[in-house]
């Protein structure tokens, strides 16, 4: 039945689509692809990892299962360095697995050998041909190649088949996996006379177990102090980059901390920056507000020059003291020129005191001479501001503009009699 319907996909589509249990990387896939290729007709070969999938893959048809029969499979565990039990051990689960998942479609499975195949035998190709309903091309498949070679029984092929014979659990898997193969199975079994010298042989070595088992519990020993060396080192190391750690964490935090400083820094620059320009901005505006009270002084001149004039001429008569204050009282604001006058009355009333008082405090002179000294320098120093100032005025426009009307002015105190 099963043979009918992949001729019916084959006359269909003219290719057969047969899902094998088998890695890619497996050697024997170039053989298999090569058979697919020349066979009529073609076949499509999916590979699949485990028989979950391939029986995912498809509901019907043939499933080809080339796999190690029992002894080949587990001697080649022992070939890769396994121990004898976990070998067993591994082999009876992946064996177990296996069963378990085929059990419901073993009807479907095409499991084949893959030593008989390899050596191309006439058998395999006859089984293939019958169970995917295909012809191959036998003249090339038959040739002798390099894969073909003669069964050869090593240590470890005897080995497996003693472990298999003497584990119960293993034997029967070992009986079921064997019942599911077509065509010649191909299994590197040995005599059973091979099989019992050598269990014979492993068992009668029990002494030398006994010494190996030793070495390996010292080697385990071993193993041990250099793994629990290794953890304490790997500790040890764990502590320093904790240490480390922490120091990039403390050094991140005052890297932070100063970079919140220099914000705040740069905060404060900005915020003096601002009240620098503030200032700056009232300054100019005192500025401008004395440019007005200059220009409202100026202009009061034109009304009181014959009042100033007067006051002009005597400062100019008299030392240079007197004239620079007259000139700083010109210079000044409405405001301050009167608390300027005050001041000069209130250093007039004094130097006639001094006069009145001179005879009675002759014993004081020196003292307050120091003192009219300091004054007179602190005098010195506002005429030398306020004459700075006169200068601004006598630079200014408008000290300019009323020069016609102080000329008619002198020129009239000159024809005075």
């Amino acid at each position: 039945m099963q043979d009918e319907v992949v001729m019916e996909q084959a006359r269909g589509s003219g290719v057969v689509e047969i899902p094998v249990v088998l890695s890619q990387h497996d050697p024997l896939v170039p053989l298999l692809r090569t058979l697919a290729a020349e066979a009529r007709p073609a076949l499509a070969l999916t590979l699949h990892d485990d028989m979950e999938s391939a029986l995912a893959a498809t509901s019907k048809g043939p499933i080809l299962v080339p796999m190690k029969p029992p002894v080949d499979a587990l001697a080649q565990l022992l070939d890769e360095g396994w121990k004898a039990s976990d070998a067993l051990h591994a082999w009876k689960q992946r064996t177990d697995a296996f069963l378990r998942a085929s059990r419901r479609a073993r009807r479907r499975l095409v499991m084949i050998a893959p030593g008989p195949l390899t050596q191309r035998a006439a058998e395999s190709l006859d089984v293939l041909e019958a169970r995917l309903g295909v012809r191959f091309a036998r003249d090339a498949y038959m040739a002798p190649g390099p894969d073909r070679h003669e069964t050869q029984h090593g240590p470890s092929v005897i080995f497996a088949a003693a472990l298999l014979d003497v584990d119960a659990p293993a034997r029967a898997l070992a009986d079921e996996l064997r019942a599911m193969y077509s065509g010649p199975g191909g299994e590197s079994r040995p005599p059973s006379r091979d099989i019992s010298a050598i269990w014979s042989r492993l068992t009668g070595g029990e002494r030398e177990r006994q010494l190996l088992a030793e070495k390996l519990s010292q080697a385990e020993g071993e193993r041990d102090r250099l793994r629990a060396e290794l953890e304490a080192v790997s500790t040890q190391i764990e502590i320093e980059r904790l240490s480390h750690a922490e120091k990039l964490s403390k050094t991140e935090a005052e890297r932070d901390r100063l970079r919140v400083e220099l914000e705040a820094v740069s905060t404060r620059v900005e915020i003096e920056r601002l009240s620098h320009a503030e200032k700056l901005s009232q300054a100019e505006g005192e500025r401008n507000r004395l440019r007005t009270e200059l220009q409202e002084v100026s202009t009061q001149i034109g009304t009181e020059r014959q009042a100033h004039e007067a006051k002009l001429a005597r400062v100019e008569g008299e030392q240079d003291q007197l004239r620079a204050e007259f000139e700083a009282v010109a210079a000044q604001a409405e405001t301050q020129r009167q608390s300027h006058a005050e001041a000069l009355a209130q250093a007039e009333r004094r130097q006639l005191h001094h006069d009145a008082v001179a005879g009675a405090l002759a014993l004081r002179d020196a003292a307050e001479k120091r003192a009219l000294q300091h004054e007179c320098a602190e005098k010195n120093r506002q005429i030398a501001a306020l004459e700075a100032e006169l200068g601004r005025v006598y630079a200014s426009r408008s000290w300019k503009v009323t020069r016609p009307v102080r000329g008619i002015g002198a020129r009239l105190r000159r024809g005075r009699p």
